[in-house]
């Protein structure tokens, strides 16, 4: 599911000419200080819904570089975040590449730095028992990708962006709960019940896919489909079951 490009994104932006100014790793990114509109309209989201955005945009990044960059790892990472959802202990984020994304060249410093938002966003200690979401890691992500793919495709991407993100906030918006801390609840229990319900619960990759007809009452089936199929051979993201 991993290896084979998805359909919704386009051939014509794989391996195309480069047709952008490169300026670093971090010079494409959105704003640090300041809430947009792009981050208005990913964010409100359970945290799995948001992670499988990211990965989502990481697809889209690592397919505009397929050939150009060492894309493997990130096609596995992406497949990775979907079992770190069920469980974190799927997921072992320091398995892959490490160290600081380059400045140059374009393709690697792109797609390293994606990757390093997703791997971010499933950072068991940041965000599995937290409140709140990862939708920075999304925002800036997008923002890169926008920023690479060929002129041409910008729209196609925006395109798939808005119906994913509507298709996420119509089933898995954020609770509307305020934050509170563990000691305001009576029990450890009830904190986590909390958390889970802003967690909210593993989606399958199918989410992406804006010609799946996804049916939120299939989610489990799904989502139990695509633990049956990982080959832990092939990725090295995943933990063996002994671990």
């Amino acid at each position: 599911m991993f290896t084979m490009k998805p359909a919704y994104i386009p051939q014509s932006i794989v391996d195309a000419e480069i047709d952008f100014r490169w300026q670093g790793a971090k010079e494409h990114i959105g704003p640090t200080e300041t809430v947009t509109p792009l981050f208005l309209h990913v964010g409100n989201t359970t945290s799995n819904a948001q992670i499988s955005l990211c990965a989502g945009v990481l697809l889209w990044g690592s397919w505009r570089f397929k050939d150009m960059a060492e894309s493997d790892h990130n096609f596995e990472l992406a497949e990775a975040a979907f079992a770190y959802q069920v469980d974190w202990r799927y997921v072992d984020i320091e398995a892959g590449p490490k160290g600081k994304a380059p400045d140059q060249p374009p393709a690697l410093s792109a797609t390293v730095q994606l990757g390093r938002y997703l791997r971010n966003a499933i950072d068991m200690e940041e965000f599995w028992e937290s409140y709140y979401q990862p939708v920075s890691n999304t925002f800036h992500s997008i923002h890169i990708v926008s920023h690479i793919l060929p002129k041409e495709s910008k729209r196609e991407f925006q395109h798939w962006l808005d119906v994913i993100v509507e298709r996420i906030k119509r089933n898995y918006a954020k609770p509307d709960e305020a934050f509170k801390k563990r000691k305001q609840f009576h029990t450890e229990d009830e904190y986590q019940l909390f958390l889970a319900r802003h967690r909210g619960p593993a989606l399958p990759p199918q989410i992406l896919d804006p010609n799946f007809d996804y049916k939120p009452e299939e989610r489990e089936n799904l989502v139990r489909a695509f633990l049956q199929s990982l080959d832990i051979s092939r990725n090295r993201y995943l933990r063996n079951p002994e671990a």
